[in-house]
């Protein structure tokens, strides 16, 4: 119950506190209506979880409607790939497909698809992005070491653990759960052979 009150707290100042864009997205800092891909694991899982503990399915409403409103923003068309930042202001974005940012929105597609009903019209809506961002995320995997780039598609850039964890956790959940087709066998081999790789014999996560 502790738990549950901390997580209503958190669901009212969201819902009736927290600035937003003028569309609804919710702002990562106080007085800069910006729109940055980490709040969607921060409210999404809240929203979502709480809204099946307490049979409040509008909480499942807002956890989908984030990520469409942030999809609109921070999803390239062409590579279906997530930008890190939005800024309502200047309409700008930053330029780069950055990893963990990317891990983030993964995390947040799986953990709101285990609250929502197969074959509803929420399904669809979380569906159709997600496999479209895991497909844009497979092909740019290393193939010598399995992980993933700090920036996806820069292969000068460093390999990233926590993203390629991310990735990973979200492809085989999903995988698991059956939340939504993932065919990718060999990549989820892949990651998994780089990361064992990056825990130290004291049990750190390196890289």
């Amino acid at each position: 119950p502790r738990y549950l009150d901390l997580a209503n707290a958190i669901n009212r100042f969201m819902l009736e506190e927290a600035e937003r864009t003028a569309d609804g997205g919710l702002s990562h800092f106080d007085g800069k209506p910006q729109l940055w891909v980490d709040t969607l694991d921060m409210c999404c899982p809240v929203f979502s979880n709480t809204a099946r503990i307490c049979d409040r399915p509008n909480l499942q409403e807002e956890a989908i409607r984030q990520l469409e409103v942030f999809g609109v923003h921070l999803q390239d068309p062409a590579t279906a790939l997530y930008y890190h930042m939005w800024d309502e202001k200047s309409a700008k974005r930053t330029d780069e497909f950055w990893a963990r940012g990317n891990g983030w929105v993964v995390m947040s597609y799986t953990e709101v698809l285990k609250n929502q009903e197969p074959g509803s019209e929420g399904y669809r809506r979380l569906t159709q992005p997600f496999e479209k961002q895991l497909a844009g995320i497979v092909p740019l995997q290393d193939e010598e070491t399995g992980l993933w780039r700090t920036v996806l598609d820069a292969p000068d850039t460093y390999l990233e653990t926590s993203a390629s964890a991310m990735f990973l956790y979200g492809m085989t959940e999903s995988r698991n759960l059956k939340l939504i087709d993932v065919p990718y066998t060999d990549t989820m081999r892949k990651a998994w052979a780089g990361l064992v790789t990056q825990i130290s014999p004291e049990g750190r996560i390196i890289g």
